[in-house]
């Protein structure tokens, strides 16, 4: 590529015309960030309402969630509609903007995961300990410290030159903008992990469900740093992969709080059971065949 035909930011542009391609990816973009955001909003509803969150394990959680909601929301949003309409004309901030929001709610998800596992391992390993570190006041610095750390790391990729990200609607992916027609990027840095308090036994379940969640993520790390941001079309499969690894990431997230407390899944089947029998209990209303009728006239007569 000359200067010539060097275009800044054509990375974020579509190809002008929809094809097949582009609904499937959308559609599972789209259900999966849907699912982290209805599975988010169902974690959020139960850290309030069950006493058992109300430590320094559901604030981290929450704050946790609240992140991954704000960078799945941006799919919805921004990612999905542009992937169907492959807009030609995208302007340049257009496109980098969304990345920036949903990489500040990625990386403080991250650091949130990080909080949780040192939360979840002085728990089981050193209770006697763990409420003297983990105040409310101790909590709060955490979560300041990791939203305020996530800005300025993410705020790094607008003030460093040729640093810039922004959505590709043609590769699927977040990938490098090219600031000059000579520049090749073939570096992107990731960190994931993750991990989850009141009695021993419920430290242990909280353990293993930051374990599974572990899982996902070095899935999702190891798929991020192939695709590695590089824009590539002969390797968009791998895009796709890094990229909706990370949304089915946030949506396992959601989906472990729900599946490991039995305190929740009970209040799931209370509901569920409610609901069935309200609607056992009406029924459907027996036919009229007239008997009613003509015992009132046999009445009257």
């Amino acid at each position: 590529m000359d200067n010539a035909t060097f275009v800044y930011a054509s990375e974020v542009r579509g190809r002008g015309e929809t094809v097949h391609e582009d609904f499937i990816i959308a559609a599972v973009m789209f259900v999966l960030a849907m699912i982290t955001v209805l599975f988010g909003t169902m974690n959020l509803y139960y850290i309030w309402k069950i006493s058992i969150f109300h430590n320094a394990f559901g604030w981290f959680w929450a704050s946790r969630t609240c992140a991954e909601m704000m960078a799945e929301s941006i799919h919805v949003v921004y990612n999905v509609p542009i992937t169907i309409i492959q807009p030609r004309n995208i302007a340049p901030i257009i496109g980098i903007i969304p990345y920036l929001i949903g990489c500040t709610g990625a990386v403080c998800a991250c650091l949130m995961n990080e909080m949780i596992s040192v939360n979840r391992c002085l728990a089981v390993c050193s209770p006697f300990r763990y409420k003297k570190i983990f105040t409310k006041k101790v909590c709060i610095l955490f979560i300041t410290w990791s939203w305020i750390c996530s800005l300025l790391l993410v705020s790094a990729l607008v003030f460093v030159p040729c640093n810039l990200i922004g959505y590709s609607p043609t590769l699927y992916e977040y990938v490098f903008i090219k600031c000059s027609p000579d520049l090749e990027r073939d570096f992107s840095y990731y960190a994931k992990t993750g991990a989850v308090h009141k009695n021993f036994n419920r430290d242990i379940r909280f353990f293993f469900q930051s374990a599974v969640q572990n899982i996902t993520m070095s899935l999702a790390s190891a798929t991020l740093i192939l695709s590695n941001n590089k824009n590539d079309p002969d390797r968009k499969l791998r895009n796709i992969l890094g990229f909706n690894t990370i949304l089915l990431t946030h949506a396992c997230n959601g989906l472990t709080l729900i599946l490991f407390n039995p305190e929740i899944r009970k209040r799931l089947m209370g509901r569920v059971a409610s609901v069935t029998y309200r609607m056992s209990d009406r029924g459907p209303s027996p036919p009229d065949t007239g008997t009613s009728k003509n015992s009132r006239n046999s009445s009257k007569s």
